[in-house]
């Protein structure tokens, strides 16, 4: 692979996703749902970061979490 080339994975075929903070699986669920399971396995120090832009972003509902 050539340095600066970007890789374009539709949401659909993402199953899981791995991190140093755990494993979902996203296969079926709702965006909602899928920022809510990536969320959860995000370094704990961004997490409340990450939900607030979710929902600024539309992402999930105001009451989500």
């Amino acid at each position: 692979m050539m340095s600066g080339n970007v890789v374009i994975e539709p949401r659909s075929d993402v199953m899981y996703v791995v991190t140093e903070y755990g494993m979902v699986n996203l296969k079926g669920k709702s965006v909602a749902d899928r920022a809510k399971a990536m969320i959860s396995i995000a370094h704990p120090e961004y997490r409340q970061q990450l939900e607030r832009e979710a929902r600024e972003n539309r992402l999930m509902p105001r009451h989500y979490f």
